[in-house]
């Protein structure tokens, strides 16, 4: 079956979902079973999520748009962190735990985007490592911070921030 998602902001914007890098090969889900499938989608710069709808829809050819809405899911932010090696050694996660924390205090739990267990970024190199997290509809998003704990923890304000 053919799906995709739609989103409709508070303002009554309706953007198309794009599936995250591991969902876009599911192709078909078997009768009976369950598949998680991600979506992303860019709305913009905003405070809140509240009053954001997100669909999912099918292709009915018995309808009259030939969509047919088959569930909604949970809200979802992706984090992008840009990392720059500038030591001689490879730089790896060594197993930190990265979270998403609120300005009053909520904290949630970072998964890496592409469902890698580590990343290296070598000596001199600069690359972007992407997380997601899921997060309630009426989480404000501003002066959010990204923080990262293992043997030590590390805590930034982040500068890239994808809702």
């Amino acid at each position: 079956m053919d799906y995709f998602s739609k989103v409709t902001t508070a303002g009554g914007t309706v953007i198309q979902g794009s599936p995250v890098t591991s969902s876009a090969t599911i192709k078909s889900i078997p009768t009976k079973s369950s598949q998680s499938v991600s979506y992303y989608v860019n709305v913009g710069k905003s405070t809140s999520l509240n009053g954001v709808k997100i669909s999912i829809f099918g292709w009915d050819f018995s309808s009259t748009d030939y969509q047919k809405k088959l569930e909604t899911f949970t809200l979802y932010a992706k984090v992008d962190v840009s990392l720059t090696n500038q030591g001689t050694k490879v730089l790896s996660d060594h197993g930190l735990k990265g979270y998403l924390a609120s300005a009053g205090g909520s904290v949630f739990e970072l998964t890496l985007d592409d469902e890698k267990s580590n990343y290296k970024v070598q000596p001199q190199e600069k690359k972007t490592i992407y997380y997601m997290t899921e997060i309630p509809s009426y989480m404000k998003t501003d002066n959010m911070t990204l923080q990262f704990a293992g043997g030590y923890l590390i805590k930034n304000s982040f500068a890239h921030r994808h809702l």
